[in-house]
């Protein structure tokens, strides 16, 4: 049976609107072909989250490159006069193609700032724009700009950028999901990298994906525990094969029981004094329509060599410690021996003992390994 429509052949002005997404400056590739699409001096493209004084990112491509002071200078005067750009604030209408001279007469331009001061000096005489937004609150403004002996634009540009307006939507929309999922991903990391917690995210086949800060500090800090060829190996025999064994279980149980839940603590120490504990477990199987290259298994590992970072300031707010109360309780929360935080502090080991006590009555605790499990459960762990 004959096709009843042909595939239309995908412009590379539209394929570069959705590979602009994964660029290091969103869509800078698409604005150069549009430019040159439109044979325009200049081609932007603005993004905002959320309404006016929240600075905007501004992606540029010029006909003429131009120094980079050059460009930072620009960058700053237009963070400065960005609420004052005369068509901005007129385009509210997403999908509809405005010039300039439709919105603001030659004499408001004269008296306007962000034209005496960025539009005039570059010669800017031709100006249209589309604005275009999505659900989360990303509002973006393209605009094309050409110089007094260029031609106007003209009902086949404004066509034109009223046909990418759905594709561009789309894309905003894709970028506004990737941006908070990368958020998200990178406070989780953050969280446990406070918490001194190192976390390998492997793939189906055990191979590394992600690793937060503290993981990829301890891969590379001791002589037990390595990441090579983008595999987790470890130096001590007897560990290795437990290790092994515990994720080839995690994987296994993640492929034949998606709902099922695998755990698996292992611990290694090593003869002059590293010491590690491991938690292996699978990533359940929640989402058929995945490839192989997604999280199959986490491996969070605690290093007993660092010791926590604590804020005191935040202890003293939590707990109504004084400054002095707040830096011994941090040291005692980390792990610390009264001896070794009066030497750290350079006070005496009586002095300690007399501020330890005032501080577990504050906290209403008795002894340090209670005042530890206070402070690990508060949200000071957290800052």
């Amino acid at each position: 049976m004959p096709v009843i429509r042909p595939l239309d052949p995908v412009d590379e002005l539209v394929a570069s609107i959705y590979t602009g997404i994964s660029e290091q400056r969103p869509w800078q590739t698409f604005l150069k072909l549009l430019r040159e699409r439109t044979n325009s001096e200049m081609a932007s493209l603005s993004l905002r989250r959320g309404g006016n004084g929240v600075s905007p990112i501004v992606i540029v491509d010029r006909r003429y490159q131009i120094g980079k002071q050059d460009a930072r200078n620009i960058a700053r005067e237009y963070a400065l006069l960005v609420d004052q750009d005369p068509i901005s604030a007129m385009l509210n209408t997403p999908g509809k193609v405005t010039s300039l001279h439709e919105l603001v007469s030659q004499d408001q331009l004269e008296h306007n700032a962000f034209y005496q001061r960025l539009m005039k000096p570059g010669g800017v005489q031709h100006y249209i724009g589309m604005c275009f937004g999505e659900p989360r609150g990303w509002r973006c403004l393209i605009r094309l700009m050409n110089k007094p002996d260029m031609p106007d634009y003209d009902d086949t540009d404004r066509h034109l950028l009223r046909a990418l307006h759905t594709h561009l939507e789309t894309a905003l929309s894709l970028f506004a999901e990737l941006k908070r999922s990368r958020f998200e991903l990178n406070e989780f990391h953050a969280s446990l990298d406070r918490l001194m917690i190192g976390v390998f995210v492997l793939d189906g086949g055990g191979k590394l994906l992600d690793a937060n800060t503290t993981a990829r500090s301890i891969a590379t800090g001791n002589s037990l525990f390595r990441v090579l060829d983008d595999a987790i190996h470890i130096n001590h025999p007897a560990v290795s094969g437990k290790f092994k064994d515990a994720l080839a279980r995690a994987l296994e149980a993640r492929e034949y029981d998606p709902g099922g839940r695998f755990v698996e603590t292992l611990r290694i120490e090593s003869p002059v004094g590293e010491r590690f504990e491991m938690l292996v477990r699978n990533v359940g199987r929640h989402d058929r329509f995945v490839g192989t290259r997604v999280p199959a298994v986490i491996v969070y590992v605690s290093d007993h060599n660092e010791q926590m970072s604590i804020h005191d300031s935040l202890l003293e707010k939590l707990f109504g410690l004084t400054p002095a109360e707040a830096r011994l309780a941090a040291l005692l929360a980390s792990g610390m021996s009264l001896p070794n935080a009066a030497a750290r502090l350079g006070i005496t080991e009586n002095t300690v003992r007399k501020y330890s006590k005032t501080i577990y009555s504050k906290l209403g605790v008795h002894r340090q390994a209670e005042l530890v499990r206070v402070i690990l459960k508060s949200v000071a762990m957290f800052a």
